[in-house]
């Protein structure tokens, strides 16, 4: 073992140089590649928010990382981050089991038993239902895309927002298909009250860009304004499940 490598390593997390362990790890060999160096590579990739890049190389060292608190922790967060919640629960138990008694690890592991119990039943047929060819759980909440004519792109991103796994039960596909057969309308009302707020700006520009159902049934249209030097500039136009629209947008920038 590389004793002054590992330091090196160590040392480039706490400074959050990922990419830097990256290449260290990458420029060793393969074959070379020993498990603690696979441990350090798969941390950076997560930090990174590549998790199935991690998940892969944390996965082909099963062999040795089953009884490694460290590597139940990590492979259970991977799972979790790309949609696999159920999956994601053994590992995390494990991890516990195995001593690790950190705050986050628990936290996990709560957030993905309160999103399994949807995974493979509601969340799946009702996506399915709207013309989804498949989904991720993201923080407990049901992100897909559906075929969509009015975006350039042919697609409209969906979220179901959740705070709590029975939430999916408040979700009524009657409610959502009454919402995209209206969907011209309300985006010509999101339109007028764009224009409403900011004169200067052509109520056509704005990109639609995403539509966030929440469980009472209320719901905003996403709009992509502008690239600012801080990121992306997102406008939310708020409606109530009774086909309202709020006085207020709602400003996000990422």
């Amino acid at each position: 073992m590389d004793t002054a490598l590992m330091k090196k390593l160590e040392r480039w997390h706490d400074e959050g140089k990922f990419k830097k362990i990256v290449d260290a790890v990458m420029a060793i060999p393969e074959n070379a590649r020993t498990f603690e160096h696979i441990n350090h590579l798969a941390r950076a990739y997560t930090n990174l928010g590549k998790y199935q890049v991690a998940y892969d190389l944390l996965y082909a060292k099963k062999g040795e990382g089953n009884e490694n608190a460290l590597w139940n922790w990590r492979i259970g967060l991977c799972l979790y981050k790309t949609g696999k919640q159920a999956e994601a629960i053994s590992y995390l138990e494990k991890a516990i089991e195995l001593g690790d008694d950190h705050n986050e690890t628990k936290y996990y592991l709560n957030l993905a038993r309160a999103s399994a119990p949807f995974n493979q039943e509601k969340a799946k047929a009702l996506t399915a239902s709207l013309g989804a060819s498949e989904y991720n759980i993201i923080e407990s909440s049901i992100y897909f895309s559906i075929p969509f004519d009015m975006i350039s792109s042919g697609a409209l991103k969906v979220c179901l927002k959740m705070e709590a796994s029975d939430d999916i039960q408040e979700y009524s596909l009657e409610h959502i298909q009454k919402i995209l057969s209206r969907f011209s309308e309300l985006d010509t009302s999101g339109r007028a009250l764009i224009k409403q707020e900011h004169p200067e700006e052509d109520e056509n520009e704005p990109e639609l860009s995403d539509l966030i159902i929440l469980p009472d049934g209320s719901y905003k249209i996403g709009y992509t304004v502008e690239t600012e030097a801080a990121g992306q500039l997102f406008l939310n136009v708020c409606f109530s499940s009774g086909f309202e629209i709020g006085m207020e947008l709602e400003y996000e920038l990422y």
